[in-house]
């Protein structure tokens, strides 16, 4: 991602981010956020290693977006082009949102404005580690004085000013989203303004994963008259592995619902793999893997992790629901792995791999035949009577 961010979507001859590509090419629109996240993704740091001089890009983000508005100073989304093209081509569409008359058509972004803060601020913490004090100064100045602009903006008619409008009135883009319209009570309260002006003001870059240690932080308390409960989540969120470990242990505990709805959580979450998985493993192997205690023997089956951790939800969700006697929902939830992802093997702690499709077939089908016997009709059909074996 780092390579094609600096060797594609980075302008080398202008000293700018490309806003993207489509189908008709390059996209040379200007947006702003693309040069402040960025700065904030890769680090002013890994952007000097591969060539491209933070300094200089910040400098022309500085020229091309940096606005004033009805005596407000901010950024804009995109640049004066771009400004002027809008308000030009939607003058007769009174219908829609355009940029003002004045103040050359500009408008400030708020949310962006926080980004941008963020972006001075990275770039004054790396001009100090680096000895370049000047710079340093000069970076930690602009963000201050862009934060008082940013407070300047706030809206009287909350607590303590505590609520900032989205942008100044305008549409960003010709093919793009606009600020909200005001009301009676004046410009909209904008949510993502208010969390990047807490981004800026605590020091934390949601992009860099980090605090930026130039920016002074604030000490934050808990309000009083608020009483924050510890709730465990309903289902839990990460890899396959995690949330398939979860709706195991859910079962063994013997606690159904839980184990019904982690699975059908992981089931949700990972079967666009799973079935991306069944297909390659059918079209490079065809069959199950032989597992003769070896870790390449391993690996080979754990590569088909997603298609695995899915059978084995279903199969965790069809022995849940069985033993609710909900024998229709959990025949329909073997089913799934019959039909689509019976490639899959699941390890068992004990030492070996296993399939599901021979675990369905011996613990359910074959004893319960009335419940579960029209999954796989064969079995009874050709008479097979084998046994679930470990590979």
């Amino acid at each position: 991602m780092e390579n094609w961010l600096v060797n594609v979507a980075f302008d080398s001859s202008r000293g700018q981010m490309l806003r993207g590509i489509n189908l008709q090419g390059k996209d040379t629109v200007q947006a702003l956020d693309t040069t402040t996240w960025l700065i904030s993704a890769v680090g002013p740091r890994q952007l000097a290693a591969r060539g491209i001089d933070p300094f200089l890009l910040m400098q022309s983000a500085q020229k091309t977006f940096e606005v004033a508005v009805d005596g407000h100073i901010g950024v804009d989304a995109t640049d004066q082009q771009e400004a002027n093209r809008v308000y030009t081509e939607l003058r007769s569409h009174l219908e829609d949102i355009n940029r003002p008359p004045n103040d050359q058509h500009r408008l400030i972004w708020y949310e962006g404005l926080g980004q941008y803060i963020l972006a001075w601020s990275a770039l004054a913490e790396y001009a100090d580690h680096i000895g370049k004090k000047e710079k340093a100064a000069f970076a930690m100045q602009k963000a201050e004085a862009l934060t008082r602009e940013f407070d300047l903006a706030s809206l009287t008619r909350f607590p303590n000013e505590s609520a900032y409008p989205y942008a100044t009135p305008g549409k960003f883009f010709r093919y793009g989203w606009g600020a909200p319209k005001e009301s009676g009570h004046g410009p909209a309260v904008s949510l993502v303004a208010g969390i990047w002006r807490c981004f800026a003001g605590l020091g934390l870059d949601p992009l860099a994963g980090r605090d930026v240690g130039t920016i002074q932080r604030v000490q934050v308390s808990t309000p009083r008259d608020i009483h924050l409960v510890q709730r465990k989540p309903a289902v839990l969120y990460g890899t396959s592995e995690d949330m398939t470990t979860e709706a195991w242990n859910a079962l063994n505990a013997l606690d159904w619902d839980h184990a019904a709805r982690q699975a059908e959580a992981t089931i949700q979450e990972w079967s666009a793999s799973a079935l991306y998985l069944q297909d390659m493993k059918r079209r490079e192997v065809g069959n199950l893997l032989e597992y003769k205690g070896s870790s390449d023997d391993r690996q080979k089956i754990f590569k088909y992790w997603a298609l695995n951790d899915v059978a084995a939800s279903y199969f965790i969700l069809g022995q849940a629901l069985d033993h609710k006697k909900d024998y229709d929902q959990a025949s329909r939830a073997f089913q799934q792995i019959v039909n689509h992802y019976s490639l899959a093997q699941i390890w068992d702690p004990q030492g070996w791999f296993w399939s599901p499709v021979d675990a369905i077939t011996n613990d359910y089908v074959i004893r319960d035949r009335k419940h579960y016997g029209w999954i796989i009709p064969q079995v009874f059909a050709e008479g097979s009577n084998t046994g679930k074996q470990p590979f």
